[in-house]
């Protein structure tokens, strides 16, 4: 969508402006076939966003971007790399521990605040959970997934 385009330009422009932006791209034959893009701060590389040509699916471009993005981080000496947004089954094969981001959240006291911030995203995740133990459902979860960006 045109808000998700708008919101990626200012958040890599703002990443860039601090020289943390680290975009990564695989070429085959001069067309561009997968690409990454991440931050790196603080010594790590934060792995924001993947994407590839499925036209390419069978030679594993994003895997290999992958790869070489890994090696040059070892290159530069960066400290840790951290799959952000989703849990890929690949994520599971190339990292080496699982670290959980907190957030915390300070919030009104109120129904209406306590509804927003708190029980619809623990609802959220219920239902998710249910959809994605489901044969029927769980195919409609992963397409919403791809759709709003999330695999």
């Amino acid at each position: 969508s045109s808000i998700e385009q708008a919101f990626h330009l200012e958040l890599a422009q703002c990443m860039s402006e601090r020289g943390w932006l680290d975009l990564s791209f695989l070429y085959l034959g001069g067309e561009p076939v997968a690409y990454r893009y991440g931050f790196l701060y603080n010594g790590g590389f934060e792995d924001w966003r993947t994407g590839f040509n499925t036209e390419y699916f069978p030679l594993s471009v994003g895997k290999v971007l992958l790869m070489f993005l890994l090696q040059d981080c070892f290159v530069r000496q960066v400290r840790e790399f951290h799959f952000l947004r989703g849990d890929e089954d690949y994520k599971a094969s190339w990292q080496v521990t699982e670290k959980e981001f907190l957030h915390p959240r300070v919030v009104r006291k109120g129904l209406v605040a306590m509804l927003s911030q708190v029980w619809v995203p623990s609802a959220k995740r219920l239902v998710r959970q249910s959809l994605s133990g489901s044969k029927r459902l769980a195919p409609l979860l992963d397409r919403y997934d791809r759709w709003r960006g999330n695999k």
